[in-house]
């Protein structure tokens, strides 16, 4: 933003009043920096602040996350129907591929002896 101003004065002595408006001029713009500085400062604390608030709720909804994991076991064999479901379904839109319905089965098996501790999602 910028501002004009008008400014009278009158005198005899033109050095002085030279000099007089040239110290006014470096104290207005000096002013008007400090205030912008105070601007910028204001904003990265409010900035701070706010990033404080979301690290705490993300903490605390990572702890939540982790609480639920510990106390919710997730049972692999739950999932077999719907999982041999997918890898059929798979095998099957990918005829010609290395990927047939003997491969899916194999694999299958596989993540059934997975134990538990090992998912990423216990």
């Amino acid at each position: 933003m910028s501002s004009i101003a008008t400014i009278t004065i009158k005198g005899d002595n033109v050095e002085m009043l030279k000099d007089f408006l040239e110290e006014l001029s470096k104290a207005y713009l000096n002013r008007e920096l400090q205030k912008k500085n105070r601007t910028a400062i204001n904003t990265i604390n409010f900035i701070d602040n706010q990033l404080d608030v979301i690290k705490d709720s993300l903490m605390y909804s990572e702890q939540e996350m982790i609480n639920f994991r510990k106390n919710t076991p997730i049972d692999v064999l739950a999932y077999k129907d719907d999982l041999e479901s997918n890898i059929t379904v798979y095998g099957n839109n990918n005829e010609g591929k290395t990927n047939t319905k003997e491969n899916s089965s194999s694999i299958y098996k596989q993540i059934l002896n997975l134990e538990t501790d090992n998912l990423p999602f216990t």
